[in-house]
């Protein structure tokens, strides 16, 4: 998990560089599910991935079985996703998923 903030803290320096430091709303309390960061006031969530193939990524941090079961299930998104691929020495990306495309996919 503190991997994945210090990513995410990497991750939001270069959207800060990118969009300008009054675009970007940082101080986004961590227990706020989903949402890591605010972007031209939209809310964002900010998933990485390491490595050349695309695989899953964490919906949500617990070791039991079944709520990870029962929140798959349930599973609504609230916000845009903010996908970035990893690669080290090579070339990786950034992938934005609309909550509009996300909810589509999800039916």
């Amino acid at each position: 998990m503190e991997v994945g903030s210090i990513r995410e803290k990497i991750i939001v320096a270069l959207l800060i560089y990118k969009f300008g430091e009054s675009n970007v709303e940082t101080e986004i309390p961590i227990t706020e599910p989903e949402v890591d960061v605010k972007l031209f006031g939209k809310p964002l969530s900010i998933k990485t991935i390491t490595g050349k193939s695309l695989s899953g990524v964490k919906l949500i941090w617990t070791v039991d079985a079944t709520k990870a079961y029962e929140f798959l299930e349930s599973y609504q998104p609230h916000c845009d996703i903010l996908l970035v691929q990893i690669v080290w020495e090579d070339i990786g990306g950034f992938f934005l998923y609309s909550v509009r495309s996300s909810k589509e996919s999800i039916l």
